[in-house]
């Protein structure tokens, strides 16, 4: 399906894809849109294996780690929020 970007929305993937961050501008913005609908849905299944360690942890006695997930969790919805 084709689609119409503004010139700076192109600008903006092509940079990103010479900062080589993304292979192509078709993969930036298939990885943007996806990151996207994880945000709208709620869908933290990203997170699922960390969950597991951080479980495992705090099973074990580990104080800090509770904490610690919960700094990363907050880091990482900062960074992504719109």
């Amino acid at each position: 399906m084709p689609i119409t970007l503004k010139t700076q929305q192109m600008q903006w993937l092509e940079a990103e894809v010479s900062a080589g961050r993304y292979a192509s501008v078709e993969a930036a913005a298939q990885s943007i849109i996806d990151e996207h609908i994880r945000q709208v849905t709620g869908d933290a299944s990203w997170a699922s294996g960390l969950i597991d360690q951080v479980r495992s942890r705090i099973a074990q006695g580990d104080p800090d780690t509770l904490a610690q997930f919960a700094a990363f969790v907050s880091s990482r919805d900062a960074k992504h929020s719109v």
